[in-house]
């Protein structure tokens, strides 16, 4: 890999190092539901640096986005957020400080985020 002037990139080979767990430790399934208005959410993962839910709408929703970014991944259904259409496949990030929005629809989604 090199630079936009051609040079090589610096490796930093024992940062790497010292960052991998080995052996491999999976993260244990942190599951925990909680219904609200119009919508399911499952905690599918959590650890100290980010968060897994599967989210079920089922009419319209209003979440908060707190989290340095969301990333959104569509896996059935359709609806809008914020009015714009989503369907299954789409995937899309919502950024820091865009504050709540509003889901429509009949759609399940995973919200993942950095903590």
């Amino acid at each position: 890999d090199r630079l936009q002037d051609g040079k090589p990139r610096e490796l930093h080979l024992q940062k790497s190092i010292d960052v991998i767990k080995c052996p491999y430790e999976e993260a244990a399934p942190d599951f925990h539901t909680e219904s609200g208005q119009g919508f399911t959410s499952t905690r599918l993962v959590t650890c100290p640096f980010y968060t897994v839910t599967r989210m079920q709408v089922s009419g319209e929703a209003v979440f908060s986005q707190d989290q340095p970014f969301q990333m959104i991944s569509v896996f059935e259904g359709e609806g809008t957020f914020d009015g714009k259409p989503v369907k299954k496949g789409m995937n899309f990030i919502i950024p820091a400080g865009y504050g709540s929005y509003t889901v429509k629809g009949d759609l399940e989604f995973m919200v993942s985020g950095v903590k």
